[in-house]
C-alpha cells in the first residue's frame, strides 16, 4: 500500500512539473479566420435573408435564400487567412487612412505564396470590421485557380460578399464563376 501512495504522489508531482501547453494565439497579421467565425456564428445564430446571384458555366441564377451553409460558403474567405506562423515575415505590411477607414494592406514577398494580396478595412476609431478584399492564386502543373473575395460588412454583420474566380484544370478550358450575395 505504501508503494501505491509513493507511485502516485510521485506521478502527480510529474504531473505538476509539467508546462501546459500554450493556448494563447499569437497574431502575426490581422487574424481574418476569427472574424470570417464570428460572422458565420452569428449568421447561424439568426438566420437572414440574402439575395444571391451565382454565375457559373454560362449560366446565372438569382435567388433568395436564408438557408445558406455558411461554413461552405465563406470557405474562401477562411482560406485566405494569413495569421499563421508559417507565414510570418512573408508578407509586406502598409497602412493607409482614407476618411474614417483604416486599411491593413498586406502584399505577398513571393510569388508562391496562396494570398497575393489582402486588404482589410477597419473603423479608425472602434477598429470595427468594415470590409475585406483578397487576392488568391493557386497554380501548379494540374490546376490553377485565381480568385478575388470581397466582403462588407456593418455593425458587425455581414452585408454583402462576392466571390469572382477563374480555375483551371490540365487539359480542359477554363472555367469562370461569380458569386454575389446582398442582406436583404
Amino acid at each position: 500500500m505504501k508503494k501505491i501512495l509513493i507511485v502516485l504522489s510521485f506521478s502527480l508531482f510529474l504531473k505538476a512539473c509539467q508546462t501546459p501547453e500554450s493556448t494563447v494565439k499569437v497574431n502575426y497579421y490581422y487574424d481574418l479566420e476569427q472574424k470570417v467565425n464570428e460572422q458565420i456564428q452569428l449568421l447561424k445564430s439568426s438566420p437572414v435573408m440574402f439575395q444571391k446571384a451565382t454565375y457559373a458555366e454560362g449560366r446565372t441564377e438569382v435567388r433568395d435564400v436564408n438557408d445558406i451553409s455558411w461554413e461552405k460558403e465563406l470557405a474562401f474567405f477562411l482560406h485566405a487567412n494569413i495569421n499563421k506562423s508559417a507565414f510570418r515575415g512573408l508578407y509586406k505590411e502598409s497602412q493607409i487612412t482614407s476618411g474614417d477607414t483604416l486599411f491593413k494592406i498586406y502584399e505577398a514577398k513571393d510569388l508562391d505564396l496562396k494570398v497575393e494580396k489582402l486588404v482589410i478595412g477597419l473603423s479608425k476609431n472602434t477598429q470595427e470590421l468594415w470590409s475585406v478584399q483578397a487576392k488568391t492564386c493557386t497554380d501548379n502543373y494540374l490546376y490553377s485557380s485565381q480568385r478575388e473575395l470581397k466582403m462588407y460588412c456593418s455593425n458587425n454583420k455581414l452585408q454583402s460578399y462576392y466571390i469572382k474566380g477563374k480555375q483551371k484544370m490540365i487539359f480542359s478550358d477554363p472555367e469562370y464563376f461569380e458569386i454575389k450575395a446582398k442582406r436583404k
